[in-house]
């Protein structure tokens, strides 16, 4: 499912600074989220899919991989939704293949990357 023989920073070289960068930004996002239902009534804020790709994307850009009650407690999500995340982003070939543990492919670290960089605040 990945495209070109692109190592799992989506690059060679000095893509993985850019990784490391974008997976610092997922962590801050997935930290500035979680920090909203001090003011917010928890039910309107979900997205638990993108919550899970934003803790995936930050573990696995700093090497790491999750298991389910990991991304649960990384996430807030219940277990039982970190696991239907987990199942579904599974289904769709998101996943590392053989992994016993939670981490994005290089495809999804790619499009996921992508999705960050569309997030970026336009420069002043």
């Amino acid at each position: 499912m990945a495209r070109g023989a692109t190592g799992a920073d989506g690059g060679s070289g000095s893509g993985g600074t850019e990784e490391a960068r974008l997976g610092e930004m997922a962590a801050a996002i997935l930290a500035a989220r979680r920090s909203r239902v001090r003011h917010l009534p928890g039910e309107w804020l979900g997205e638990p899919f993108w919550d899970a790709l934003l803790a995936l994307y930050a573990a696995s850009a700093r090497g790491e991989a999750l298991g389910v009650a990991e991304l649960a407690l990384r996430t807030g999500l219940p277990a039982s939704t970190a696991s239907r995340v987990a199942r579904a982003l599974a289904y769709h070939g998101a996943l590392a293949a053989g992994a016993t543990s939670l981490r994005l492919n290089a495809d999804a670290m790619r499009r996921v990357a992508d999705a960050l960089k569309a997030l970026r605040a336009p420069e002043v």
